[in-house]
């Protein structure tokens, strides 16, 4: 942040006046501190959150806070200091977010603090125009596919919601410099939906600039760009990442925290918890034009297409395999049990979603099969690496103690 004169003892959430430029309708918010003077559009990129909306799109996102509060609340968690938005917000989503500061902030104590949060104006926004409707956040990966897919068919039974719409946002999981990249992805997540009668919602926004931990915050990027349609839509879905039994360690979105994200006039809903990812590979194995343009890797953007050799390719190939079906036409290439077997995970959710990819190849009595025991060989390679650094950090602290070796 711009430094103030004094030390800041308070934080301020601005709403900016909305901009038209070009086809798209700029609305933005900017976090300043208490005797900061910093002019409210010249506030760095890092306090500063704004969604480019469609023109044709704007007559249906609220005049309310509250998606800023929710996009900008990591970045006040962050800096600790008591908030107070200059304008409408919920208090349905004020009583939620107690809950879910004090969440976060037990599981990450030393990087985020629970902080008092006042508004101009506590109120719930109007009634959505469609309370029957629902919006959702539809990258175009597995998640999301499983979740347009068993809502839109009517599969999920008894939880089924109206989801009419799909928002697929540059700036949330692709970068706004890979402006090529989206173009080439958002193609195929507009047939995907088109041949599920969903309705198609895009924006740009500056959310993967601010963050500072974009992975930690990414429930709360979806959310913030959900809830700016609450003016239409009753029910906001966020597609599930984990299943039930890999909830050990503190996610991003989560049942228990994306719930708490919910306002006065739409409910947020946590979808497909129940479902690993071999289940939901079987649920959408008769959605054609999913499996042709499902994307789920990062490196999408080079040929167009998933490129079938990181960490995410070649898990979601083996997660087709496991659940007994062909490899999708959205990727090209085979794996290898070489290229399994050499995998090097860069998160603990990648390699515990290999842990439970093997456990279900096992129950599935495929445990003898050669890429199975490739998976078996790239798991023990990273608890060897993870055995051997604890040694080393231990052997390092025992040096220390013991008078022998002075840390850098």
């Amino acid at each position: 942040m711009a430094t103030p004169p004094t030390t800041p003892t308070s934080l301020h959430l601005h709403l900016l006046p909305p901009r038209q430029e070009g086809h798209e309708i700029l609305r933005a918010a900017a976090l300043r501190a208490d005797g900061d003077t910093t002019p409210l559009e010249d506030i760095p990129e890092t306090d500063r959150l704004w969604f480019a909306i469609p023109t044709a799109l704007d007559a249906e996102v609220t005049d309310s806070a509250d998606p800023f509060l929710v996009g900008l609340i990591f970045r006040a968690m962050t800096l600790g200091l008591p908030l107070h938005v200059h304008g409408r917000v919920s208090p349905t989503l004020l009583a939620g977010l107690d809950e879910f500061m004090a969440i976060f902030s037990a599981w990450h104590p030393r990087e985020l603090h629970a902080l008092p949060i006042t508004a101009d104006d506590e109120r719930e926004p109007d009634p959505p125009t469609r309370p029957d409707e629902a919006i959702m956040g539809f990258t175009g990966g597995l998640d999301s596919c499983h979740t347009a897919g068993r809502h839109t068919t009517g599969r999920i039974g008894r939880r089924r919601v109206g989801l009419t719409a799909g928002l697929f946002g540059l700036g949330i999981d692709l970068h706004l410099e890979k402006d090529r990249d989206w173009s080439l992805a958002s193609a195929g997540v507009r047939r995907m939906l088109d041949s599920v009668d969903m309705q198609m919602f895009t924006l740009r926004t500056s959310f993967h600039r601010l963050a500072q931990r974009p992975r930690r915050a990414f429930g709360a990027a979806v959310l913030s760009g959900l809830l700016l349609f609450q003016r239409r839509f009753g029910t906001a879905l966020i597609a599930s990442g984990c299943d039930y039994s890999r909830y050990t360690t503190p996610e991003p979105t989560s049942p228990l925290t994306d719930r708490l994200l919910s306002t006065g006039a739409c409910r947020v809903v946590h979808d497909g918890a129940e479902c690993g990812r071999p289940a939901k590979a079987r649920e959408i194995a008769d959605w054609t034009e999913a499996l042709a343009d499902l994307r789920v890797c990062f490196r999408y953007i080079q040929d167009g297409g998933n490129c079938c050799r990181c960490e995410k390719c070649i898990r979601t190939i083996l997660d087709f395999r496991v659940a007994g079906l062909p490899r999708p036409a959205a990727f090209p290439q085979d794996v290898t049990d070489q290229q399994i077997a050499s995998i090097r995970f860069k998160t603990f959710g990648a390699y515990w979603g290999f842990e439970t990819l093997l456990l279900e190849a096992e129950a599935t009595g495929r445990g003898d099969e050669s890429w199975v025991d490739a998976v078996r060989r790239c798991l023990a390679a990273r608890r060897r690496r993870n055995a051997l650094k604890r040694f080393r950090k231990g052997f390092r602290r025992w040096r220390a103690r013991a008078g022998l070796y002075q840390p850098a």
